[in-house]
């Protein structure tokens, strides 16, 4: 079966380091604070060990992706790194 998604694994590392919007509730003054959590990499691994997620929602019921995911046998993680992450102004 052809898949749905042909990605490359630096595509996904790129969707993970975009951040998701996160909604909290503060406990001391009750006012909702939303920000976007970013993902970076603290140090370059020797090895990475990833898990894909297989499955979404679509209208509240599991669909299984079927995606193939290229991944090169050496990867720069450079542009992932923390210190490279844009600063925070404000």
């Amino acid at each position: 079966q052809e898949p749905e998604y042909n990605l490359k694994f630096e595509d996904c590392l790129n969707l993970l380091q975009a951040g998701d919007n996160v909604s909290v509730k503060c406990s001391k003054c009750d006012k909702n604070t939303e920000f976007i959590s970013h993902n970076y990499f603290k140090s370059t691994p020797k090895y990475l060990i990833a898990v894909a997620n297989r499955f979404v929602l679509e209208n509240w019921v599991p669909k299984k992706l079927n995606a193939l995911i290229e991944i090169p046998e050496q990867l720069n993680l450079s542009n992932f790194l923390l210190r490279n992450a844009p600063q925070v102004q404000g």
